[in-house]
């Protein structure tokens, strides 16, 4: 096993809209963080997998942060076989979270959980059918339930069909819907839109042999279809996500796309009306692979995306978060990682106008793959980055290489959905390796150092004093210094004979693990 280092900042509950730092999280096996939710303490709650913890050979890993990345409860779910996470949602009025994902017996089953802000069971449904069904997006509905996307076989062995569950917000099935073509379609993405309708984005190779399109369908409330569209295109597109601004009710679908431009592959963003038709298409890429996997907006219009992007022809692949503004110009485009894959699944816009993202990183110098946790300033910018240039990429237009077509029929599926025996169990998740850098402010809330008192702070911290008894006296002090000492674990210790004010504490702070013994 690892042997890991651990830090404790004790005043992080004081810690600015500065802060940024990159989070590494797992051990010797594989972890990856798939999607999260920001909490209204400025926290994380984060859902994905993990094959260090739990009960089975993989079972899926729950997260709660504080807002610098460090682990308040860590659990996994799962029974003695194979668990994967699908998707996650927060409610932030009554502080209950939404967990899908499937689990392995005799065949794959899709589960939903709800569970309080502390981790614990509220309730555990699972759908018991003969094949294999897989749930790929959760979300909370405006009348306290959920809809979920994804996928089942149990039609057709030789087939994949869309499956789409209502369930209200006791667990109990309020309708389901199953469709799709010959061929096999996967529902990745749903939401409620502006009408209080349900939008379900995927792909299905149904229409052309090996050749994925993009098909969208759409629901009343009550579970009528309402529209379906597939979008053919003569380049394999495949879904990865779907967003609705909230301030315009704008729908954006991201995903793959293989075009003509410089890569293999590129990112695919579009935008659909009301009636599932696409406005506008383009392809986004620079000289390799590139894959949009997350999208979101602020009220400016600006368009935020993240993924992965290949970068060298040796496979590397490194984490990226690009910026666009209204007119699709690009603002930034950064990159994060290492030498070998990094990942970024998911992301938010934080209330300081940063971003956060979620994913994971085979780049910590071990065999391993750890989760991963970043958030940025407001320029996508942290103080641990190791990449310095931009993502060279290119943007180009193909709206009108897209036909519309209508062909999914509908199933009929008798389902067993009951309560689960899936198991939830609480795992402590090492903090694989960290780096932040933050700023406390004590004018926006007080902090002092007494004479009874001692202040624990990382090794690297440096703090600006200033003495109580003569305010313009002021004294920087670090590692060095005679008040401020390392104890026994590392940590800076500050003491003192006189009462101090802390005017600013900057930290800068990069653990890394270390060989194993």
């Amino acid at each position: 096993m690892h042997k890991h280092l651990y830090l404790l900042f004790i005043l992080s509950t004081f810690v600015s809209h500065s802060q940024t730092f990159q989070n590494l999280y797992g051990d010797e096996g594989l972890e990856m963080f798939l999607d999260f939710r920001q909490l209204p303490d400025q926290g994380y709650l984060l859902g994905g997998n993990t094959t260090s913890y739990g009960l089975g050979s993989s079972d899926v890993l729950l997260m709660r942060t504080d807002g610098l990345g460090n682990a308040i409860w860590s659990k996994t779910i799962g029974l003695e076989s194979h668990d994967y996470f699908g998707a996650l949602d927060f409610n932030k009025s009554t502080g209950e979270l939404l967990v899908t994902g499937s689990t392995n017996n005799s065949h794959e089953n899709i589960f939903v959980l709800k569970l309080d802000l502390e981790g614990n069971i509220i309730w555990k449904k699972e759908l018991f059918l003969n094949g294999t069904e897989t749930a790929m997006s959760i979300k909370l509905t405006t009348d306290g339930g959920f809809i979920l996307t994804g996928m089942t076989n149990s039609l057709d062995s030789n087939s994949d069909d869309i499956l789409i569950i209502k369930g209200d917000s006791s667990g109990e099935l309020e309708w389901t819907y199953v469709c799709g073509t010959p061929g096999h379609d996967k529902g990745i993405a749903i939401i409620e839109n502006s009408d209080g309708e349900y939008v379900a984005y995927g792909h299905t190779d149904g229409i052309r042999s090996n050749n994925h399109n993009t098909y969208l369908l759409k629901f009343s409330k009550k579970g009528k279809l309402l529209e379906s569209k597939l979008h053919v295109s003569d380049n394999n597109q495949l879904a990865n996500d779907m967003f609705m601004d909230e301030f315009t009710g704008d729908v954006y679908l991201v995903g793959d796309t293989e075009t003509k431009m410089k890569g293999n592959i590129d990112g695919l963003l579009s935008k659909i009306d009301n009636n599932l038709n696409i406005e506008w298409s383009k392809a986004i890429g620079g000289t390799y692979s590139d894959h949009i996997l997350a999208i979101k907006t602020d009220i400016e219009g600006n368009v935020f995306l993240a993924g992965s992007s290949e970068n060298t022809e040796a496979d590397e692949q490194d984490g990226f978060i690009l910026k666009l503004d209204p007119n699709l110009d690009i603002i930034y485009a950064e990159h994060y990682g290492g030498d070998h894959k990094d990942v970024f699944y998911s992301l938010t816009i934080t209330p300081d106008g940063g971003i956060a993202c979620s994913g994971s990183s085979r780049s910590s110098g071990s065999k391993s793959m750890q989760a991963f946790l970043v958030k940025t300033d407001r320029d996508a910018q942290t103080s641990c980055r190791n990449k310095e240039s931009e993502l060279n990429f290119e943007i180009s237009d193909l709206s009108s290489d897209i036909k519309r077509n209508s062909g999914f029929s509908k199933h009929k599926l008798e389902l067993n959905w009951n309560d689960s025996d899936i198991q939830l169990s609480a795992s402590e998740v090492s903090l694989f390796s960290k780096c932040s850098h933050g700023i406390v402010n004590p004018y926006l809330t007080e902090s002092n150092i007494s004479n009874t008192e001692t202040t624990e702070l990382s090794e690297n911290a440096q703090l600006i004093l200033n003495d109580k008894k003569d305010n313009q006296s002021q004294k920087e002090l670090n590692k060095n210094n005679s008040i401020a000492s390392l104890n026994s674990s590392g940590k800076m210790m500050i003491s003192s004979e006189n009462d101090f004010n802390i005017i600013k504490v900057e930290v800068y702070d990069c653990l890394l693990y270390t060989s194993p013994s």
